[in-house]
C-alpha cells in the first residue's frame, strides 16, 4: 500500500505488517528509509519528521542562506515570458512585498499572511485582494516546488472567491444608440455591435474584420494590458459568436478603413489605449447623450441580462459567451427568470399528488 503525504512530501509505503518505508522528495534527495510503525498514523509522524530533518540539513549555512521573499518574487516572475501576465503578477505581488520584502522566507508565518491579507482585504475590492493573495501563494507554492521552504504559510488559510460586483447595464437599445449617436464615426457602431454579441472589452478592441464572415464572429485573439494574446481567455483557441442582425446592421453603416485590419482602432490605426479612450472619448459621450454612464464593460453584460431576461437558457449563453455556467449564475442569477414560477409548479404539483392519495 502506497500513501502519499501529498503533494511534495515523499512517498510512505507499508512493505509487510509493521514495517514501512520511506523515500524522501527530489529537492531533499530521494533518499529511503525503512522504520516499524504500528500503523499508518504513526508511520506518518516518523515520515514528517524524517523530511523536516532532511529539510534542516539542506538549509544549513554551508549552501546559503534562506531567500527573502522580495528574492522569490523575482525568481517567480523571471519565469514568465507573457508581458501582460508579468504587468499584472508585479502589480498583485506589490503589497505583499512591501510587508514582507527582506524577510526570510522560512520566517514568514501563516499568522503574518493572515494578518497581511486582512490588512489588504481593508484596503482594496474583494476582487482585488482575492488576485493579490492568489499571487502571493502562486510565489511561495513555487518555492515549495524549488525545496526552499517546506510548506506555504498560505496552505491552511482559505482564498474564498469574490462575490460579484455590481454591474449596471443598459436597461433599453435607446440609450445604446444616444450613446452611439454622440461618438465619432470610427466608433458609433461598437455600443449596439458588444450589447448584442456579447464580446468582452479585449476581444471586441483586437477584433479584425476578417474575423467576421458567415454570420459569425470568430474571437481568437485578445488586446490586453497592452499586450496582444492569442486565443480566447478561458485557453480555447477560438470562439464562434452569432452576429445579431443589429449588430450587422450597425456594422454596415460603420466607415471601412483599408489603411488597417482592425475593426475598432484608435486613429492612427493600431490598437486602442483603453484607459484614454474610456476617459477621452466613452465618458463624454454619456454626458452628451444625457444617459447614466455604464464602463465599457456593461456593454457585455446588457448583453447578458438582456439574453436572460428574454429566457435564454443558461448553457446557451455560456458557450457564446466563453465563460462557464457557475459564473453566469453567479453573477446575473437574478435576471434569471421563471424561478419563481417553477418553484410554485413544483409546488402545486406535490400538492395535487397528496390530495390525490
Amino acid at each position: 500500500m502506497t500513501v502519499r503525504g501529498g503533494w511534495g512530501d515523499g512517498t510512505l509505503t507499508e512493505i509487510q505488517p509493521g514495517k514501512w518505508a520511506y523515500r524522501l522528495p527530489p529537492y531533499v534527495g530521494r533518499k529511503q528509509s525503512t522504520f516499524p510503525a504500528a500503523n499508518k498514523t504513526a508511520a506518518k509522524k516518523i515520515a514528517r519528521k524524517l523530511l523536516e530533518e532532511a529539510y534542516q540539513r539542506k538549509s544549513n549555512p554551508n549552501q546559503g542562506d534562506t531567500p527573502t521573499f522580495n528574492q522569490l518574487c523575482d525568481h517567480t516572475l523571471g519565469q514568465y515570458r507573457d508581458r501582460s501576465t508579468l504587468v499584472k503578477m508585479r502589480s498583485h505581488l506589490k503589497t505583499a512585498r512591501e510587508a514582507f520584502g527582506d524577510v526570510p522566507a522560512d520566517k514568514i508565518t501563516a499568522d503574518m499572511f493572515i494578518q497581511w491579507e486582512r490588512s489588504a482585504r481593508l484596503r482594496v475590492s474583494d476582487q482585488s485582494a482575492y488576485s493579490y493573495s492568489k499571487s502571493v501563494r502562486i510565489v511561495f507554492n513555487a518555492a515549495v516546488r524549488r525545496g526552499v521552504i517546506l510548506k506555504s504559510p498560505a496552505a491552511l488559510v482559505k482564498n474564498p472567491y469574490p462575490r460579484p460586483g455590481v454591474i449596471n447595464p443598459f436597461e433599453r437599445m435607446d440609450e445604446v444608440e444616444a450613446v452611439a449617436r454622440e461618438l465619432p464615426a470610427v466608433w458609433r457602431a461598437l455600443p449596439v455591435f458588444v450589447c448584442t454579441t456579447g464580446l468582452r472589452v479585449e476581444e471586441w478592441a483586437a477584433l479584425e474584420r476578417s474575423d467576421i464572415r458567415d454570420n459569425s464572429i470568430y474571437v481568437n485573439k485578445r488586446w490586453t494590458n497592452r499586450a496582444f494574446k492569442h486565443g480566447t481567455k478561458n485557453g480555447d483557441p477560438e470562439r464562434i459568436v452569432p452576429l445579431h442582425p443589429l449588430a450587422a446592421a450597425a456594422l454596415d453603416a460603420h466607415p471601412k478603413r483599408i489603411d488597417t485590419k482592425l475593426l475598432f482602432p484608435r486613429p492612427e490605426g493600431d490598437y486602442l489605449n483603453m484607459e484614454y479612450w474610456a476617459r477621452d472619448i466613452w465618458t463624454p459621450a454619456f454626458k452628451a447623450a444625457g444617459v447614466a454612464y455604464r464602463r465599457p464593460k456593461e456593454m457585455r453584460h446588457t448583453f447578458a441580462t438582456w439574453s436572460l431576461s428574454g429566457n435564454c437558457n443558461t448553457w446557451t449563453l455560456s458557450k457564446v459567451m466563453g465563460t462557464s455556467v457557475e459564473n453566469i449564475e453567479r453573477t446575473y442569477g437574478r435576471w434569471i427568470p421563471g424561478s419563481e414560477s417553477v418553484l410554485f409548479a413544483a409546488m402545486d404539483l406535490f400538492v395535487e399528488r397528496s390530495v390525490a392519495k
